[in-house]
């Protein structure tokens, strides 16, 4: 690039620098209710509760159906609420953004909702099924993206599996179509177990407000942040 070019550069970036920043907009909250619910494994749930997050303005097509979305899907210990600045990479005048809170966590059904360990057992194509069904809920029969990190990223896999014609593109950040294994399948380990062979334990059906305390032993030595953001919301 000439050094004229460089120049003019570097000063157009100054003064893009130095316009103020317009507020990141506020995204929009949105509850549906999955009835009978049923998972993998043949048990359901009477009442799926799935909380959701959007930014953007959907548009629609000739028969009604939105045809700008964009699926965001967030990672272990993660929420909706981790994608809220997502229009800053994904330009809001053109996509319409929806991030569920998965099966589990943020304010979608959750085991701490009250059933603990009578809670389903549920697994990655639940997550998927029941977002599929949730942006049928909401008018999306196709996706321009589906993109997730980490967890997230396991399940923008299992779209292209499931749903193989509901998307344009899938992103799958921080994550391979392979089962968990090494250090990732240790710390986990270690900590279910320390919770189950916990005497607070009792099958799962322990008071809320006194959890097993023995997995703070076994995740001291896990220095990574998502090890410690595990601890925090199962204290929680």
């Amino acid at each position: 690039m000439p050094k004229t070019e460089v120049l003019s550069a570097s000063v157009r970036s100054e003064q893009h620098s130095a316009r103020p920043a317009n507020p990141p907009p506020k995204p929009n909250d949105g509850f549906i209710d999955l009835h009978d619910f049923v998972f993998g494994d043949g048990d359901n749930l009477a009442s799926l509760k799935l909380h959701y997050l959007t930014l953007g303005t959907p548009r629609r097509d000739a028969t009604g159906a939105i045809a700008n979305g964009v699926l965001l899907l967030h990672g272990t210990a993660g929420s909706a609420a981790d994608f809220a600045h997502a229009g800053e990479p994904l330009d809001l005048s053109y996509y319409y953004l929806v991030f569920p809170d998965a099966i589990g966590a943020g304010d979608s059904s959750k085991p701490s909702d009250g059933l603990g360990a009578h809670f389903p057992h549920y697994g990655y194509k639940d997550q998927v099924r029941a977002q599929h069904l949730l942006l049928e809920r909401i008018g999306i029969k196709h996706l321009k993206l589906v993109l997730g990190t980490s967890m997230g990223g396991m399940q923008t896999w299992l779209w292209g599996e499931m749903f193989p014609n509901d998307m344009d593109c899938l992103v799958a950040i921080a994550s391979t179509p392979a089962a968990i294994s090494g250090r990732n399948m240790m710390w986990r380990e270690m900590i279910s177990q320390a919770i189950r062979s916990d005497p607070a334990w009792n099958n799962g059906d322990y008071p809320k407000d006194s959890p097993p305390k023995n997995l703070i032993k076994a995740a001291i030595p896990l220095t990574n942040s998502q090890s410690w953001q595990l601890l925090k919301n199962y204290q929680s």
